[in-house]
């Protein structure tokens, strides 16, 4: 299987009571959650990344095919301040042009693409257009960023997100959080947005919700839903790249099996373990496997 994955590299600045951690972010917990999958995988990726900072990426990096200009003299760096059962904020200390679609000369080679829009600037619409017109398979996106504007201090805050149904009505599946859903339609409850999403054509509707598990939506012929509970092991800080890693595992799994009951319970296992275990892929799979491979 060959996946497309496009998305901003991002330097992650986490700030946590009163402790400050660099770490990786953006499009690299994605990638984890495709290497870690266990399934014949292989993966190109549309991204940028400076040199300076590419040995926070390089494990998840020297496992894939960059595609195109992968190193540029800038990258966006994102100041996280994590709550306790509350909405991150975000402040970026610079905002990326988006990535060049146009690197891409054949799009019929992959079995997916898969769209986060870690930095909400990774492409635009037009990109998307292009992507669908050049691509008949499946395409994921994760709205992420997309859904918070920028203010003149380059702080990130939850906005309408501008032509909506152009985003959703592109993609085959569209995951969001809680918060992000609510972005996709002004003065619209979230089972209301999740309609209209559905009735232009769109498979499935993911919204993630922390502690609380996750939802899954699809017409199969009426609007179905299916939950999944999630049962994390706790940890000392709300998790970041829980999402991006939920995500990759839900697509990669779907497209190998095409069983929405099935890909969503393992993105919530395997989301679970990446709590658990953080980048450690190896213990990962380890535990994956006992769960999912030897039934």
């Amino acid at each position: 299987m060959k996946i497309l994955v496009i998305g901003h590299t991002v330097v992650d600045k986490i700030h946590f009571k009163n402790n400050v951690k660099t770490k990786p972010g953006g499009i690299y917990f994605s990638l984890l959650g495709f290497l870690y999958s266990g399934l014949n995988i292989e993966i190109d990726l549309l991204t940028t990344v400076t040199k300076n900072n590419f040995e926070l990426f390089s494990d998840t990096f020297g496992k894939v095919n960059p595609i195109g200009n992968l190193f540029l003299d800038k990258m966006p760096v994102n100041r996280l301040v994590l709550k306790e059962n509350e909405e991150r904020e975000e402040t970026y200390e610079y905002i990326p042009s988006g990535l060049d679609v146009n690197q891409i000369s054949d799009f019929s080679i992959y079995d997916g693409v898969f769209i986060n829009m870690v930095s909400g600037f990774d492409i635009e619409i037009n990109d998307l257009y292009y992507i669908r017109q050049n691509f008949q398979g499946n395409i994921y996106i994760d709205i992420h960023t997309l859904s918070r504007g920028v203010d003149k201090n380059k702080h990130r805050y939850f906005r309408p997100i501008p032509h909506a149904e152009v985003w959703h009505g592109n993609v085959d599946f569209l995951q969001a959080n809680e918060s992000e859903i609510l972005t996709l339609g002004e003065n619209f409850t979230k089972d209301e947005i999740i309609d209209n999403i559905l009735s232009l054509g769109t498979k499935g509707v993911i919204v993630t919700k922390g502690e609380k598990g996750a939802e899954l939506n699809f017409v199969n012929p009426g609007k179905s839903t299916l939950t999944v509970e999630n049962k994390s092991t706790a940890s000392s800080e709300p998790c970041v790249g829980c999402g991006d890693f939920f995500g990759a595992s839900f697509f990669s799994h779907w497209l190998t099996q095409n069983d929405f009951q099935r890909s969503l319970k393992i993105a919530e296992y395997s989301s679970r373990l990446f709590v658990k275990y953080g980048n450690d892929l190896p213990l990962i799979k380890k535990e994956y496997d006992e769960k999912f491979n030897k039934q």
